[in-house]
C-alpha cells in the first residue's frame, strides 16, 4: 500500500523508506491506543455509566485523530 503511494508522489528511496516507516510506527502506536483507549472506557463505563463514559470516548477518539494528524502533516512537511 505505502508502496503504490511512493510511485504515484515519485518519492526518493529515502522519502519513501520514511513513510514506510511513519504507517509501521503509526499502526503500533494505534494498537496500543486503542488498547488503553477500550480498558479506560471500561472504566468510566463502570464509574460514569454509558452516557459519560461515551461522550469520554468521543473526546478521546478525537484527541487520538488530532495527534495522528499532527504526526502526519509533520512527516508530509518533511518531504520536499
Amino acid at each position: 500500500m505505502v508502496g503504490s503511494w511512493g510511485k504515484e508522489a515519485q518519492l526518493s528511496g529515502t522519502e519513501e523508506s520514511a513513510l514506510i516507516r511513519h504507517y509501521d510506527e503509526w499502526k503500533e502506536d494505534l494498537a496500543r491506543a486503542m488498547e488503553c483507549v477500550a480498558e479506560e472506557y471500561k472504566q468510566h463505563l463502570r464509574e460514569e455509566g454509558k452516557n459519560s463514559a461515551d461522550i469520554w470516548l468521543a473526546a478521546a477518539a478525537a484527541e487520538l485523530g488530532r495527534r495522528d494528524g499532527e504526526a502526519t502533516r509533520r512527516l508530509f512537511e518533511s518531504i520536499p
